[in-house]
């Protein structure tokens, strides 16, 4: 797996508040599914650890997860929820992304198709934000790859074994 936050933010009125928010994403390098994105007003620990908490119960646990050196990724927690089950947690060197070339592809995607089509985000919620998103990432997920030939979904399907599962205690 692969994860970071997109450098793209958008603006979302709460309450009559405007709010800025940035995604936070998890994609499957091998087949560039993205398990789980979500827009959220802070890139922070406790947003990050419920989006991989969802991507491990719901898709298994990976081998290896490759994330940059900001602070929510070089985090105790991410280090020892990665090791507790047996995930390899890589760090990309400063500078160097191609440890994590396929996600910051699906960001570059995001920021081309999804925000052009998302307009003027002020008008909408935070919740209308991210189903938007689901929506946009529904169809992202059955459009051909052009580095796999495949789509992303199709992909994941054919090339996923017997997932390992966490426990649910952990």
């Amino acid at each position: 797996g692969q994860s970071d936050v997109c450098g793209e933010a958008l603006w979302v009125t709460e309450n009559g508040q405007a709010l800025k928010v940035v995604l936070i994403a998890v994609l499957d390098h091998c087949s560039k599914r993205c398990l789980h994105g979500e827009w959220v007003v802070s890139a922070n620990l406790p947003n990050l650890e419920r989006i991989v908490t969802q991507c491990l119960q719901i898709y298994g646990i990976w081998e290896r997860l490759h994330v940059d050196n900001g602070a929510i990724f070089a985090s105790y927690l991410l280090r020892n929820v990665c090791s507790s089950m047996g995930i390899a947690l890589k760090h990309s060197r400063p500078g160097y992304a191609a440890g994590k070339g396929g996600i910051e592809r699906y960001f570059l995607t995001v920021e081309e198709d999804f925000i052009p089509e998302v307009g003027d985000s002020t008008r909408l919620t935070l919740a209308q934000l991210n189903l938007r998103y689901q929506a946009w990432e529904h169809d992202y997920h059955r459009t051909v790859h052009s580095a796999t030939g495949e789509e992303p979904l199709e992909r994941y399907e054919r090339l996923v074994g017997d997932p390992r599962w966490p426990d649910p205690v952990k």
